[in-house]
């Protein structure tokens, strides 16, 4: 599904279980975005099924097609579609000139979460038969566990052209970022983050680890490798190395709330009068980062940050500042 804002020209295009009805809530509800669930006349070209007229008659009163479908994506399904642009007021230099952002996320944990919104009787299905039932699933449990995250992405070139692909495993602050390069000037839904209180709770690796077994990675690996070697996600051989090797991205509560407080106080991020102060006395001013005296911590070289006289506000950068359990928001 897409989420189009013609005043700011961007797209955002949801893959199913990657925090998507989140990232929509916000772009419509703050942003000016709107969203079309649509089903196509054709839509039983999107199936497998041989028999044209039963698919014509079975999908004529399906509701939100594009999710139970079975091949060639969503995007393909969405764009391809004469009546979707007339809705939506789109058109092939739309498609191609407008800023279209999406989010991606780890496959491992990604299908484990597709398995557990989707099984009905997880003590009948287990995570390894549900894998091995992707052929005889519906359309709707197929879309959303098994068309790899690359083919939901294509167009109808067969090619990505996307200006940012955000991580599941890094949503706020991405979307932070993706916000500000689309023009937005004022970040405003910080209280639409302080009521989400843990919108990635599956990017923790014990969140799904205790899923997998030799087969099941190998399942994995093999059916969505073209998503590991895409979207840059490190593949493992066995469960010792998924455990011992990926590193997670684990933002605590605190930072969270430092973070969320930056935002709030309807204030711009690139105007923010906040200053932060470490134990050492360091003050650094956010609207340009300003290091009055002292050297800045360790953790920023290491990010290979550049602190000078000024420097250019980024969200990685605040977000690397707040991370620091050093640091501390005061007012001037």
């Amino acid at each position: 599904m897409c989420s189009i804002n013609h005043d700011l020209k961007a797209i955002y295009f949801h893959i199913p279980k990657n925090g998507g009805l989140y990232v929509e809530n916000i772009l419509n509800k703050y942003y000016g975005f709107k969203t079309l669930y649509f089903t196509r006349e054709d839509h039983y070209k999107y199936d497998i099924k041989e028999k044209e007229e039963f698919n014509k008659l079975y999908f004529k009163n399906i509701k939100n097609g594009f999710i139970n479908i079975r091949k060639e994506g969503i995007l393909r399904y969405l764009q391809t579609s004469d009546e979707y642009n007339k809705l939506m007021d789109m058109n092939e230099e739309k498609w191609n000139s407008y800023y279209k952002f999406t989010f991606v996320r780890n496959p491992y944990s990604k299908i484990v979460s597709a398995y557990n919104y989707c099984s009905p009787d997880k003590d009948k299905i287990t995570f390894e038969k549900f894998l091995k039932m992707k052929n005889n699933v519906n359309n709707y449990i197929y879309t959303h566990s098994f068309i790899t995250q690359y083919e939901h992405m294509l167009n109808y070139n067969n090619s990505i052209n996307f200006n940012y692909v955000g991580k599941f495993e890094n949503l706020d602050e991405d979307l932070v970022k993706i916000l500000l390069e689309i023009g937005v000037k004022k970040i405003v839904h910080s209280s639409f983050l302080k009521s989400n209180k843990k919108v990635n709770s599956s990017n923790d690796i014990k969140e799904y680890v205790d899923y997998y077994n030799s087969i099941n990675i190998k399942f994995v690996n093999e059916y969505f490798k073209i998503d590991f070697d895409i979207f840059g996600y490190a593949m493992y051989d066995d469960v010792i190395d998924l455990i011992d090797n990926y590193e997670k991205i684990d933002i605590e509560k605190i930072k969270k709330e430092l973070y969320l407080k930056l935002l709030s106080e309807d204030k711009i991020l690139d105007e923010c009068e906040q200053t932060i102060q470490t134990e050492d006395g360091i003050h650094v001013n956010i609207d340009n980062f300003i290091l009055n005296n002292g050297e800045i911590d360790n953790k920023l070289r290491d990010n290979q940050l550049e602190f000078k006289n000024k420097i250019k506000f980024t969200p990685e950068v605040i977000m690397t500042l707040l991370q620091n359990p050093k640091f501390s928001l005061k007012n001037n």
